[in-house]
């Protein structure tokens, strides 16, 4: 099991109240996970960050773009995602996160439509530290092709059994 992060070395790093809770529940949630995972029986192999290269949201109304699948035996956790509006207008941006053997629907969106004004950054919260079964596809659309970029990274851990 994971060590709740010390609320006093959270201090002297310069978190506030706030983030200091965030940081101690991100431990209890971590602890929950293993927890979960070893009553199932399986065994956490060594973790893997794995950024998402950046690349241009390519697809738009008619063309949903398939950015991560979920591997087979792994807990994928997508950590952190950040969307960069280049264009000189607001763009519009929705993402889903699929379960194997569904389809893309509103039941699975997780960003509906998240504006984002011209040179503009934002990690919107929808997609931040999501657990991911295997098989899940994160699917994103923006309302212009090629002006808003994507970046960030997730986690794998593989489970034997």
């Amino acid at each position: 099991m994971t060590t709740p992060f010390p609320a006093e070395e959270l201090r002297r790093l310069g978190l506030t109240r706030e983030g200091i809770g965030w940081a101690q529940s991100l431990g209890e949630r971590l602890d929950m996970l293993e927890d979960i995972i070893a009553a199932n029986g399986d065994v956490l192999m060594p973790v893997s960050s794995t950024p998402i290269d950046t690349a241009f949201i390519t697809g738009t109304t008619s063309s949903e773009q398939t950015i991560l699948t979920a591997a087979d035996n792994t807990v994928t956790i997508l950590k952190k995602i950040v969307l960069c509006n280049t264009h000189t207008s607001a763009i519009t941006v929705s993402a889903w996160l699929i379960p194997e053997g569904q389809s893309l629907g509103d039941g699975y969106l997780v960003i509906d439509e998240l504006s984002i004004d011209s040179d503009t950054t934002v990690e919107p919260t929808g997609l931040q530290n999501r657990l991911l079964s295997q098989g899940t596809v994160f699917k994103i659309k923006a309302s212009t092709a090629s002006k808003v970029t994507l970046g960030g990274n997730y986690i794998q851990r593989v489970r034997e059994r």
